[in-house]
């Protein structure tokens, strides 16, 4: 599952470690907020399985 469909990350971002993406968002590179919640996708994944939301859905918590 992409929590982020639709958008193409370039492959110079993809190579990052969590560091310099952070340095990059701060400094006002918003693509790489992309860059890391496709690398922490399954981390994200496994905590929204413990929660729920009223008439909602899964995507809804994503």
């Amino acid at each position: 599952m992409n929590m982020v469909a639709g958008v193409e990350i370039r492959e110079e971002k993809m190579t990052l470690n969590d560091e310099e993406i952070v340095q990059a968002f701060q400094k006002g590179d918003e693509d790489v907020f992309n860059v890391l919640i496709n690398k922490d996708e399954y981390l994200i994944c496994l905590k929204v399985k413990r929660y729920f939301l009223l008439g909602g859905d899964r995507e809804d918590l994503l």
